[in-house]
């Protein structure tokens, strides 16, 4: 396969913002038929996004509805038997929607907090009671596993506190099951499936405060295992697995909620059970919402800023696990928290309720709803332009003086460069190309297989930060380098520096096409 590798320069500032100029990245879409926080949003076999519960400040709500993404509307739907919040819902293997515990009045009467179940038939539009739970839970986490089983874990209820046990729904029978208990009770933890089929359970909240600690649960064994704890403390935090397998932690309170959030994000790498500090969010926020895109990037919307009744904010931002740090986009129309983004099948993403809070006013619930784009902030590919032929330089005739004089080669514009390689972690192949300065064209013989990826050029050196791969120190205009290019949008970036102060260029948008 034979790619040409275009180079359109653009200026640094761009890079941290949207990439396509003059789009926006989100559009309004219909609004809710009622306002609501704390809500669930599942993603259905046909497309649909089913909403349900959630509350309005003071009162809890059993209504639901479906988002339909080909009209942009929403469509009523049968409602759940009892109103709840601070409830989980998961799609199970077979399509319908389980949802099961929280509270069904924002109170801390211990009758109000649910040990019910129910199931959204979608091929109907209708709940149906399933088996009732062991332990009243609200504040629970629950994750489907790969046996189609669904494991459901931590909460809180008066009468039992900070709750450390966990139970096994089975859809096949609709009974829960008591299993292994965590070795600590959480409140609102996170639990995310890993690739190798374990859970990874982290943070959240107990009578000691927030928490750093972390457990692995195994489905095989019914067990738990102690795994590294985090770098910080952490509640209403998001966890998010990436590609990779690595798991992707941001923000969230860690010392109370007297105190404002942090903007501290980490990865989990299942191999080795460590967690290692990745690049921070500009705004440190909690109560946000994280969505892996269909790029392998992670999209963090909306959020709380400050501590207790604080400013809700509408920042978007974009991590590249690639590059290991953030770029900001466009914001959303509306500020929200305690919302809801889903991922849509044809790869935008849906976000939708939540409330807004300000310093100086009651918290408003939203009905609104609104849609990302990721299409926009890949640069559209530039019309090819034809490669000059190069002119030969013609061999310089010999003279009766003794010592011919050659044409003086011209300094190269970027000089001897050294490449950062920022995915080491990816399988890859290689393909020499050439980068030609005066052509601003690279060819080059590879395999595409991932989407992003982004080098550093800088002469005669390395790259302040090191590396897993050694860079290639090269000299003159051109040069030969295996890279990793990945599947779908191409696009490199590559910065040049001078030799005065490692000053950067502007740097220079690599896309890539095939010819």
């Amino acid at each position: 396969m034979r790619i040409a590798i275009f180079v359109q320069l653009i200026t640094l500032a761009l890079i941290s913002s949207t990439f396509a100029a003059g789009q926006i990245a989100w559009t309004s879409t219909g609004s809710m038929a009622e306002a609501r926080e704390n809500h669930s949003a599942t993603l259905l076999a046909n497309g649909q996004v089913l909403v349900a519960g959630g509350d309005q400040v003071s009162s809890a709500l059993s209504s639901a509805e479906l988002f339909d993404p080909p009209t942009g509307t929403w469509i009523r739907t049968g409602g759940m038997a009892t109103p709840r919040t601070n409830f989980v819902a998961v799609r199970l293997l077979d399509g319908r929607v389980l949802a099961a515990g929280g509270r069904n009045i924002l109170s801390s009467l211990s009758g109000e907090y649910l040990p019910t179940a129910e199931i959204y038939d979608p091929t109907t539009g209708t709940w149906n009671s399933t088996g009732t739970i062991q332990k009243s839970r609200s504040w629970l986490a629950a994750t489907l596993l790969p046996d189609g089983k669904v494991l459901a874990m931590g909460g809180y209820n008066p009468d039992d506190g900070y709750l450390a046990s966990a139970e096994i729904f089975d859809p096949s029978t609709g009974t829960w099951n008591i299993t292994g208990s965590m070795a600590a009770a959480r409140r609102g933890p996170v639990a995310e499936l890993l690739h190798n089929g374990k859970v990874l359970v982290a943070g959240g909240s107990n009578s000691s405060g927030f928490l750093q600690t972390a457990e692995l649960y195994d489905p095989t064994t019914g067990t738990w295992s102690a795994t590294d704890s985090m770098n910080y403390a952490r509640g209403d935090f998001t966890a998010t697995v990436l590609a990779t397998g690595q798991v992707l932690a941001v923000g969230g309170f860690s010392s109370s909620y007297a105190e404002p959030p942090i903007a501290a994000a980490e990865l989990y790498d299942p191999e080795n059970g460590s967690w290692v500090l990745t690049s921070a969010l500009d705004t440190a926020r909690a109560v946000h919402a994280a969505t892996l895109l269909g790029t392998g990037q992670i999209l963090l919307t909306g959020g709380q800023t400050y501590s207790g009744s604080g400013a809700t904010v509408s920042f978007t931002d974009l991590y590249d696990p690639a590059l290991g740090s953030w770029a900001k986009m466009d914001q959303m129309a509306a500020a929200r928290e305690a919302h809801t983004a889903t991922l849509l099948a044809n790869g935008e993403v849906l976000v939708a309720g939540g409330i807004l809070t300000t310093r100086y006013s009651s918290p408003i619930p939203l009905a609104t709803a609104e849609l990302f784009d990721p299409s926009v902030i890949a640069t559209p590919t530039p019309t090819p332009t034809p490669t000059p032929t190069p002119t030969p330089t013609p061999t310089p005739t010999p003279t009766p003086t003794p010592t011919p004089t050659p044409t003086p080669t011209p300094m190269p514009t970027v000089g001897p460069m050294a490449i950062r390689f920022t995915r080491p972690d990816r399988p890859h192949v290689s393909g020499p190309f050439t980068y030609s300065t005066t052509q601003d064209t690279i060819l080059l013989r590879v395999t595409v297989s991932r989407p992003w990826l982004e080098v550093d050029c800088r002469p005669g050196g390395r790259t302040h930060r090191a590396m897993d791969e050694t860079p290639h120190v090269l000299s003159g205009t051109h040069c030969i380098l295996h890279v990793k290019l990945h599947s779908g949008v191409n696009v490199i970036y590559v910065r040049s520096y001078d030799r005065v102060g490692w000053k950067k260029s502007p740097a220079k948008k690599i896309v890539i096409t095939k010819l």
